[in-house]
């Protein structure tokens, strides 16, 4: 079958159509989670590990007033809270919950981590930008060829 048929004018404009769309949204994604607030990554965190306010607040040894607090960026979070945060959830990455940069657990396990957080985050703190500019380059490149293979088959 000659795929020459099956790509009209219409459909390849479709399909640039979505390949734009997604990646506007991935770049929006991209900096909604490099902006977040430091009290938005602890409630993105809190969502994430499926937890209550009630219940995290418990783990962590602080009141359910701090939690509030500290999600909506009333008040800055105590050390006790980030020891306990650190110590209770031993795969959560500092640098990402402290800046907004990296994942958001750790990838080489908790051991690499406790070296102190300064010293983490000053040795990482580019690794995961890289890493992140690295793939939409690589993206990019992609929806370039995916343009090409398009132009290649309508000339077909």
């Amino acid at each position: 079958m000659h795929l020459i048929g099956f790509f009209t004018d219409t459909k390849v404009r479709i399909l640039l159509h979505f390949v734009n769309y997604f990646t506007e949204l991935f770049y929006l994604i991209i900096l909604q989670l490099l902006n977040m607030t430091v009290g938005q990554r602890i409630k993105h965190f809190r969502e994430g590990k499926k937890l209550s306010v009630t219940d995290f607040a418990q783990l962590l040894k602080v009141s359910e007033r701090n939690v509030y607090n500290y999600e909506a960026d009333k008040t800055s979070p105590h050390t006790s809270f980030w020891e306990s945060l650190f110590t209770v959830f031993e795969d959560l990455n500092p640098k990402w919950m402290l800046t907004g940069k990296g994942s958001i657990t750790v990838e080489n396990g908790a051991g690499e981590v406790r070296e102190s957080t300064t010293a983490y985050l000053k040795r990482e703190e580019l690794t995961d930008l890289v890493r992140l500019i690295d793939r939409v380059k690589e993206l990019t490149r992609k929806v370039d060829q995916l343009e090409q293979d398009i132009i290649k088959l309508k000339q077909e």
